[in-house]
């Protein structure tokens, strides 16, 4: 059956291929479109602002080219009418009754009062630009502008300025209201909380929070960067402004949606129950980074071999992202007909959301959601492994199904049309399973190679998912399970006491809990947005730095949850936003970095040390980092810890070491330029005696005490560049690093050194690579790496540069190392292999029928002596298995059939298609996990050997008489006339072919294609025919005729030979022949 599929796949790939081809260009044809929600309502002109009125169930939208309101009817789905306003409506605001609309108009410098039941307008002249402006409980409009902040009663129609030092004023001059995307609301907003008791504004880089029933500014910050594209959580605890969620209390930062750049286009509102975010900004990160039908991904929209060019049209088009409103995680993206330019307003019962877009406003349904088709899949990471004995074909099943409702249709296809995968269908009906297939019969590398299925379809209206497909080729020797995981992970924390091991997961924004008895994932904990490290303060506490907020999370371990998040508060009025990035706890004080966020592939600047009070809740950067040195640190850098507590390393880029003192308090050694070219991977003892960085050793107060890395002992050496660890931990007395691959050692493995010695004493060899960042070799559109997308990978590193996870490896108390790799999680032992590796040399590889050395041929049997080979097996039926007494054996890496397995001796096949020259033959122990050295041998086209029995102490040719099918022997000898059955090996191919280990035919016979000759005392016989004998594997049955000129004797050699060679002639077989 398997092989059955296995040859239908062969002959059929290539139909698949254009099967799925003109499928997916059914689906996708050049004038079609991909579904979307939402609908657009074409308006003439430049829509600066928008506004929903609930009890009509209107909108209204700021037209500042037409100089008038434009009233857009929700029910009827069209424009229904307009209003006259002053020159350029800028900005709008309702009433607390619903019944008037408040028009500022930045061209005349007015606030226009629209009664909604008359239709008549009442101006308020302000004397200033009225940029923004909002109405609260109170009734009272609240401007903000050139003039400041100012407070309009529209009974009395006074001006009173609302006091705020320094004023957020923004430019003077009547602005130029620019053309779509860049409204002019961008230059100062406000927005009113939905009980109408706060309102935010923001005006430049000022950000502050306005109390209605008093009438002042409780608080305010500067934020250098902002737009003022704002929304608020209905409760006021949250709002948005421009990419990042504020706390209203303490206006600290819990996550963001993007970064912010001058020419930020995008908006944002949150769902009526406040759980949801509905966003969209251009430097927003793809929620499906691998599916290239995506738009935003850099250069989405195209469809790997579906057909030359982009979907007509998709580049224009938006993305609404659904993210969880605590922290900003995405949870679904939804395509959009076109791009959101600024401001995003729902209604009140949830059911629409309302956008300034491209062409004027966006419709969208949010509440039909659910009727509508959503594509989702039951796996977004799999992973294919197989090694050189075992090269069958690896699937895994996926599901693609809908989440939403109606019937949608879905195609698959792949971002490298070279890969070795197979789908099982290229287009289907949700639900429907998906099998992904690895094919690793032309694959030669080790180590994973990484690839995306990318799904399609015409009717679900969100971004699909993409399938990251992990394709992992190892040797028996590459020790090693790996898990697969969902995100990135870029920090690990061992928790010995209830045998879980935690995995910061920095796209998921949440803690993945690893359990070490059961050896599977269990329920994450979510935490804030982009955690990047953490530290265990005590056995039942976890604090995580959340590097995209201004907060720390506390998780209760015993409970698996977050229970608080502490923020970095107060904040200083004109600081520049700090986000925590590494974080350690000694046993008096727990400390994490800060730095200032970087633009995308570029470093961090510079940042500083904080403490952490867990008593207090609070977080506050300390005064010094040492009696007269100011607080001041790299922004690439880490911290660690022991497990005792003893001091806190510090760890900058340029290779400066700082080490903290918990007694002290203070900072009181320093080596500056320790570690130079820092690769960023360090670890501590647990008794704090030795640190480790990259290579480089030092002991409790930071004295070096030399380098670990490959040596001439027991190791192979490597090039200076390749002798960089790319992960290192300190456990007990020992120090485990991750050594890059070199030409003697094709995979990267870990290294073990004694930290008293430092000398190495275990070599493993890894299954896959270990995780680590590098912009520049990610998401190439024919390259093999895909993960971490390059998105996120230029968030984490700095582009053209090759970074390492600080922490990316951890141990247990049972020998085992857990690894981020590229698939996700790898588990490794560490417990040193037993036995001695299988070994045997080239004149120990002999024909399997005259036991003799030198070349060998395609489809014959061999033998091979040696030592500590296998175990003692023996094949039961054809075809020969591949794997036995704990071995393969392997021809140019690829297994070989086997027949007879013992610690001295293997009797196998070469398989028939296996190319003539130099071939290297390596014996394989799965069981023990050992690999001989390779032995090169010659392979011809035949090397012909005959088959003998011993008969009384000599050697008789496997010679039969047909008529009987009895040995000939001196007591039975052949005769004048008589036909006889020779059997060999080694006599070239045949036709029609036999698969390896597969036995020869007896209809149709499988005859060889080289001439064959037998001469038996150095007479030729006549050949009747040569060919495969049926039922066995490798072995030919040679017809022949006895002549009457034969020579006469009980001892004849018996040598045959095929294409022109001969077999041995020397010590031949005999036959008896009267």
């Amino acid at each position: 059956m398997v092989m059955g599929f296995i040859s239908n796949r062969r002959t059929g790939r290539a139909v698949l291929l254009l099967l799925g081809l003109g499928i997916l260009i059914s689906f996708f044809p050049p004038a079609a479109s991909a579904a979307n929600i939402g609908t657009v309502v074409p308006v003439v002109g430049q829509v600066a602002d928008l506004i929903y009125d609930a009890a009509r169930n209107l909108v209204y939208l700021a037209n500042s080219s037409r100089n008038d309101v434009e009233i857009y009817s929700v029910d009827g789905g069209r424009l229904a009418g307009s209003i006259f306003t002053g020159l350029q409506p800028a900005s709008l605001a309702l009433s607390p009754d619903g019944n008037t609309l408040y028009v500022a108009n930045i061209g005349s410098q007015t606030i226009s009062a629209v009664n909604l039941n008359s239709r008549s307008v009442a101006d308020y002249f302000v004397g200033s630009r009225p940029d923004s402006i909002a109405v609260g409980s109170d009734g009272k409009v609240v401007i903000l502008g050139t003039a400041g902040l100012l407070r309009l009663d529209p009974v009395g129609g006074q001006l009173i300025p609302v006091p705020i030092s320094p004023p957020p004023t923004p430019l003077a001059g009547i602005p130029v209201i620019p053309v779509s995307p860049t409204p002019a609301g961008f230059l100062a907003g406000l927005v009113v909380t939905a009980s109408g008791n706060l309102i935010i504004g923001l005006s430049n880089t000022r950000l502050f929070v306005y109390e209605v029933a008093s009438g002042t500014v409780l608080r305010s910050r500067m934020v250098t960067g902002l737009r003022a594209i704002l929304s608020a959580a209905a409760d006021g605890s949250r709002f948005m402004a421009g990419p990042f969620l504020f706390d209203t209390q303490t206006l600290t930062i819990l996550g963001r949606a993007g970064t912010v750049t001058p020419t930020l286009t995008g908006g944002s509102a949150f769902s009526v129950d406040g759980n949801a975010v509905y966003a969209t900004f251009s430097t927003q990160l793809p929620i499906n980074p691998l599916n290239t039908n995506d738009p935003q991904n850099p250069g989405g929209a195209v469809i790997p071999g579906a057909f030359p060019g982009q979907i007509s049209g998709l580049q224009t088009r938006g993305v609404l992202q659904i993210l969880r409103s605590s922290s900003l995680t995405p949870q679904l993206g939804l395509r959009l007909p076109e791009a959101i330019t600024s401001k995003i307003i729902s209604s009140s019962d949830g059911q629409n959301l309302f956008a300034n877009s491209a062409s004027g406003l966006l419709v969208i349904p949010i509440g039909q959601l659910t009727n509508l088709p959503v594509l989702d899949v039951s796996a977004t990471n799999v992973v294919l492994s197989v090694d050189m004995c075992n090269r069958g074909i690896a699937t895994a099943s996926v599901q693609v199904r809908n989440v939403g409702g109606g019937r949608m249709t879905f195609g698959a296809t792949l971002n490298n049309q070279g890969a070795p995968v197979i789908l099982n269908q290229r287009s289907g009906v949700a639900s429907s399973t998906l099998n992904i297939s690895f094919d690793p019969r032309s694959v030669t590398i080790r180590g994973t190679r990484q690839y995306a299925v990318v799904l399609v379809s015409p009717e679900a209206v969100n971004i699909e998912p993409a399938i990251l497909v992990n394709l992992n080729f190892r040797d028996v020797g590459d020790r090693g399970a790996i898990v697969p995981m969902t995100g990135v992970g870029v920090d690990m924390q061992m928790d010995s006491r209830r045998q879980r091991l935690y995995i910061a997961n920095y796209t998921q924004d949440q803690i993945e809990v690893f359990s070490l008895d059961s050896q599977t994932f269990l329920p994450p904990i979510r935490v804030g947005n982009r955690p990047l490290s953490m530290a265990m303060v005590d056995p039942f506490t976890l604090v995580v730095a959340n590097s995209g907020a201004e907060n720390l999370s506390v998780v209760d371990l015993d409970a698996m949850q977050e229970i608080d998040q502490i923020p970095m508060a107060p904040v200083p009025l004109n600081m520049t936003p700090l986000f925590p990035r590494s974080i350690a706890a000694s046993s008096n004080a727990v400390l994490f970095s800060a730095v200032p966020l970087a633009a995308a592939g570029l470093a961090p600047g510079n940042g500083s040390v904080w403490q952490l009070s867990l008593l207090t809740h609070s977080a506050f950067p300390r005064l010094d980092l040492g009696t007269g040195t100011f607080n001041l640190i790299q922004g690439r850098n880490l911290l660690l810890a022991p497990a005792d507590g003893s001091g806190i390393l510090v760890v900058e880029g340029n290779g400066n070491l700082r080490l903290y003192d918990p007694i002290a308090d203070t900072f009181p050694v320093i080596r500056t330029a320790a570690v130079p070219g820092l690769r960023g991977t360090a670890s501590a003892s647990a008794d704090g005696g030795y640190y480790v960085v990259d290579n480089s050793v030092f002991n409790s107060v930071l004295g070096s005490q030399g380098t670990i890395g490959p040596s001439g002992l027991g190791f192979a050496g490597a090039p200076a560049p390749a002798s960089l660890a790319f992960g290192v931990i300190a456990t007990g007395n020992n120090a485990v690093r991750v050594q890059a691959a070199s030409a003697q050692t094709p995979v990267q493995s870990l290294q073990r050194y004694n930290l008293f010695t430092l000398q190495p004493d275990l070599q493993v060899l890894l299954p896959e690579q270990v995780m680590d960042i590098s912009p520049a070799q990610i998401g190439i559109a024919t390259g093999t790496r895909q993960w971490p997308p390059r998105t996120t990978a230029l968030e984490l590193g700095v582009n053209n540069q090759t970074q390492l996870l600080p922490r990316g490896m951890a141990t247990d108390s049972s020998n085992n190392a857990y690894l981020l790799t590229f698939s996700g999680l790898s588990i490794v032992s560490l417990t040193a292999a037993a036995g001695r590796p299988p070994s045997f040399q080239a004149s120990g590889v002999v024909n399997g029928a005259s036991r003799t050395s030198g070349p060998l041929s395609p489809g014959s049997r061999i033998t091979i002596f040696g030592a500590n080979l296998a175990d003692a097996a023996t094949a039961g039926t054809t075809p020969w298995p591949r794997t036995l007494g704990g071995v393969c054996v392997t021809a140019n890496e690829v297994a070989i059939p086997l027949l007879n397995t013992s610690p001295t001796q293997i009797d196998a096949q070469l398989p028939p298609d296996l190319a003539t020259g130099r071939v290297t033959l390596t014996v394989r122990s799965t069981r023990l996990g050992q690999v001989s050295a390779g032995v090169g041998i010659q392979v011809n086209r035949t090397s012909p050997g005959v088959f003998s029995m011993d008969v009384n102490g000599q050697q008789q040719a496997a010679l039969f008489h047909t008529a009987d099918l009895t040995l000939v022997t001196p007591d039975y000898p052949a005769e004048r006339d008589e036909y006889l059955i020779l059997y060999a090996t080694g006599l070239g191919p045949v036709r029609p072919a036999v698969p390896a280990g597969e036995g020869g035919s007896a209809d149709p016979v499988s005859a060889t294609t080289e001439t064959v000759g037998v001469e038996i005392g150095g007479h030729p016989y006549v050949v009747l025919s040569s060919e495969l004998a049926p039922g066995a594997v490798g072995v030919y049955q040679i017809d022949l005729y006895v002549p009457g000129d034969r020579v006469q004797g009980d001892d004849l050699p018996v040598v045959v030979t095929a294409g022109g060679v001969s077999s041995a002639s020397g010590n031949a077989p005999l036959a008896a022949i009267h």
